[in-house]
């Protein structure tokens, strides 16, 4: 595994990504719903 997979795997993690062997992604949804509402620009003035 390279270096740049292996940090983007530990910064996922850290979200609380669950990363699978085949490298798949899951995402909480807490973390589908910050995504969401930063890309929507809710709680901007």
């Amino acid at each position: 595994m390279s270096v740049a997979m292996e940090t983007a795997n530990e910064f996922v993690t850290r979200l609380g990504v669950e990363v699978s062997r085949t490298g798949s992604l899951r995402w909480p949804e807490r973390v589908k719903a910050r995504i969401v509402g930063e890309t929507l620009g809710l709680g901007r003035r």
